[in-house]
């Protein structure tokens, strides 16, 4: 800010010079000495420019907070995503790409990364039964959601399990995500238990064929004596009475 014409003669490294109330006369001498590059304002105009810069430093101020604190609110929520005892994901519906996921289905699916779930992983592709992946669209299609959808996947090194999954779907985001669950140890203990019952059933049919033939068994002998007895008391009657007993 300047009101001496003749301090302006080294300008030539300004960038911009403000100047003081002083009328049009004054401002017409000291832009006769001001160089072309430099801008010039009046004091009016440079009041409302550093207005401006006061409201957009306040405003880039409140975003740096509100970034901070939005950044807070990402970090809070991320570690509650990556370290969740479910197997959460998104994937994309058409071709089954794993867009992002936690460290727990990276460990269901046998990597120790997420990274590398997200790199080198498809779950379209890992279906046992590919036609259980088109039966868990055609239900997400029509209810925009699925509960407790039962199938078995392979994981990265071929070795299969049984998953049970939750999931929403968001055409036109292009995927859904929902969680997942490892249910191979309750399918074997169901499985077992099965096995158990059949046997059990097996068991009891078989006792009560033996009980059966043992009751047959014992009946006939007990008839068979039984008849002899009436036979033999028969005789000893005819014999005594001179006639047949009837």
């Amino acid at each position: 800010v300047v009101n001496n014409p003749r301090a302006l003669m080294d300008a030539e490294g300004l960038d911009t010079i403000v100047l003081t109330d002083g009328g049009p006369e004054s401002y017409a001498e000291i832009l006769s000495f001001i160089p072309p590059s430099v801008h010039v304002l009046d004091s009016y105009a440079a009041q409302i420019i550093l207005e401006i810069f006061e409201c957009e430093e306040r405003r880039l101020q409140d975003c740096v907070r509100s970034t901070d604190s939005l950044k807070k609110m990402a970090e809070h929520y991320w570690t509650l995503f990556d370290n969740s005892v479910a197997a959460l994901f998104r994937t994309g519906i058409e071709k089954g790409e794993v867009l992002m996921c936690n460290t727990k289905l990276a460990n269901i699916l046998g990597f120790e990364k997420r990274e590398d779930v997200i790199s080198g992983y498809n779950v379209a592709m890992n279906y046992v039964e590919p036609s259980r992946r088109k039966d868990l669209l055609d239900e997400l299609e029509k209810n925009g959601k699925v509960d407790n959808f039962e199938f078995q996947q392979k994981r990265i090194d071929s070795t299969v399990f049984w998953a049970e999954l939750s999931a929403k779907i968001f055409p036109k985001k292009g995927y859904l995500e929902g969680m997942l669950m490892d249910i191979s140890a309750r399918k074997k203990a169901e499985e077992e238990n099965r096995f158990l019952t059949q046997r059990l059933l097996r068991v009891q049919e078989e006792e009560r064929a033996r009980i059966a033939r043992d009751l047959h068994d014992e009946l006939g002998q007990a008839l068979s004596s039984l008849q002899f007895d009436m036979s033999s008391l028969k005789n000893a009657l005819s014999a005594g009475l001179g006639d047949p007993l009837h």
